[in-house]
């Protein structure tokens, strides 16, 4: 999908909301919802979806480790070395995320987060 660029107002209005939802998601989705001004903001909401979905993602994933640790942990040795190295290969991952976010949110552009940004698509609000 092709970079968009929100109208430039638009984009200065709304691009410190648009960094806090993914460097600090709940203070970022807290001043969207508290504000009325950043809901109708384009860029934003377009931001808050793809911060909302990447927030999604991570709890999903983390519950899915969770589970899969538990089982993985009773492999001596191994389990544990498994378990260590897909942690941090999901945190690195969610950094990736989290940094491309930031970086479409400063350059002002709504381009979807890889491979999950286009569920963003289904939210409405």
């Amino acid at each position: 999908m092709a970079k968009k660029k929100a109208g430039g107002n638009e984009v200065e209005e709304g691009k410190v909301c648009a960094i806090l939802l993914y460097l600090v998601w709940i203070v970022g989705i807290i001043w969207y919802f508290a504000d009325d001004q950043m809901r109708k903001n384009k860029f934003a909401n377009y931001h808050a979806k793809q911060s909302i979905v990447l927030v999604i993602t991570a709890v999903a994933l983390s519950i899915g480790l969770s589970i899969l640790a538990a089982i993985l942990i009773w492999i001596p040795f191994i389990g544990w070395a498994l378990i260590s190295l897909l942690w941090i290969a999901f945190w690195i991952i969610m950094l990736i995320f989290v940094i491309l976010g930031i970086i479409n949110s400063v350059n002002g552009a709504q381009k979807p987060l890889p491979i999950i940004g286009q569920f963003a698509k289904n939210f409405k609000f």
